[in-house]
């Protein structure tokens, strides 16, 4: 335990003699390393705890002044950071830790409504991952667009569950390109109501529906394809959410439906530790594309897309 909490005091220092993005999103990452050390050890408590509110409460204090989308999306994981840290060292619900130790959760519907409301407007609208058309490059190739490792696993008449669609256009670009059998579901009703307003008249096969990702409301074996843009990535320090996320996906998949996972995480996370750990998948596939993200260079994106079994196999 002192070894952790020394290890916590020496993030603190750190932290706040730093204040450039890629440091703090370093020192961010080795905090919910050392976070996820204590909790596993069942030391996340006390002063531990204390400690990394503190340099997560002074990387907050940072960033809320700054503007840029890249700015406000670390701004946001450092609070959702805080929130995790209290909840699963204390047991809060998502109402309490907003209450009483002002930080979110990733479930709590006013956590994304926030979001939303400061990154996605305006000039400061960001898809993270990009979106249908955004330009990466794979392998061999450099002319490739993100919609080029997605859409081997669609047709025309594809049943899609955009899983945590968010202010992305990728549904709308989707929709443009002939995938039209659209289902959008967020845990926010206002994004949905402005989403539904903005497209509905012009895109009428496509349906927003509120839902959480962790307790789909459809009936079983309901999509051909769910796709996952960092939806997945948001939950998974709340194991517990991440879990019933992946085994929603696989219940709603039709036998040989496909789950699209777009990430920066590698195969052996995503698809060993999550998607296989949690469900039966029979293949998968994992492509890689090269991503521009801004002051972060070149990202090195995943598009994993797991199989569930057909009709006559272990599913």
């Amino acid at each position: 335990m002192a070894r952790l909490v020394s290890a916590a005091c020496m993030l603190l220092v750190l932290a706040q003699k730093e204040t450039q993005k890629d440091t703090l999103r370093a020192k961010l990452a080795d905090i919910e390393g050392l976070a996820k050390e204590l909790y596993n050890s069942g030391e996340l408590r006390g002063s531990a705890v204390a400690t990394l509110n503190s340099a997560l409460e002074f990387m907050e204090q940072h960033l809320e002044k700054l503007e840029t989308p890249e700015d406000q999306e670390l701004y946001f994981m450092v609070s959702i950071l805080r929130g995790t840290i209290f909840q699963q060292s204390t047991g809060l619900s998502d109402e309490q830790v907003e209450r009483m130790k002002n930080a979110y959760t990733f479930s709590n519907p006013r956590f994304w409504q926030n979001y939303y409301e400061k990154t996605q407007s305006g000039s400061n609208k960001f898809d993270w991952y990009g979106t249908w058309d955004t330009e990466v490059g794979g392998r061999h190739k450099t002319d490739l667009v993100l919609g080029d490792f997605i859409q081997p696993y669609l047709d025309r008449q594809s049943t899609i569950l955009m899983l945590g669609c968010g202010r992305s256009d990728l549904s709308e670009k989707m929709y443009r390109s002939g995938f039209e059998r659209i289902v959008n579901v967020d845990v926010s009703d206002k994004l949905l109501d402005t989403l539904k307003r903005e497209l509905s008249s012009e895109m009428p096969r496509m349906k927003w529906v509120t839902m959480n990702a962790s307790s789909l409301d459809f009936e079983d074996q309901s999509f051909d394809v769910i796709l996952d843009k960092g939806t997945l990535d948001a939950l998974q320090e709340n194991v517990p959410l991440l879990q019933a996320a992946v085994i929603e996906a696989h219940r709603t998949l039709r036998p040989g439906g496909y789950f699209i996972s777009v990430t920066d995480m590698p195969a052996r996370v995503r698809v060993v530790e999550q998607l296989r750990s949690y469900a039966y998948w029979d293949a998968c596939q994992t492509r890689t594309a090269h991503l521009q993200m801004g002051s972060r260079g070149v990202t090195n994106l995943k598009v994993h897309a797991c199989r569930r079994p057909p009709n006559g196999l272990w599913a």
